[in-house]
């Protein structure tokens, strides 16, 4: 695991924050369509608590890893957090998935 900086980890967990709450506003809108409102919170669960793991263990291979876990459709949203990541250089560069 390489060693980031408190900036850096403070810029990934705000670019989380930014793209859970944009999550949130574009897909949790409908309020007739239970099963889908389930597996959009089932997303915003996944990703709060990779967030909640990182910011214990600062480990940003991990977090990389918990985005690309998921559906096209949450990775895609979360690009940012990891183009950030390999931006920085803070993974391996056979780890990319945005460059």
């Amino acid at each position: 695991m390489r060693k980031i900086t408190a900036a850096q980890k403070l810029a990934i967990t705000k670019q989380m924050f930014a793209d859970i709450a944009s999550y949130i506003s574009i897909y949790c809108t409908d309020p007739i369509n239970v099963e889908d409102t389930n597996m959009y919170c089932n997303d915003i669960a996944h990703n709060v608590a990779a967030l909640h793991i990182f910011a214990q263990n600062n480990n940003v291979q991990q977090l990389h890893d918990n985005i690309m876990e998921q559906d096209t459709l949450v990775r895609e949203h979360f690009i940012s957090v990891l183009c950030y990541i390999e931006d920085n250089k803070l993974i391996p560069a056979e780890n990319f998935c945005c460059r």
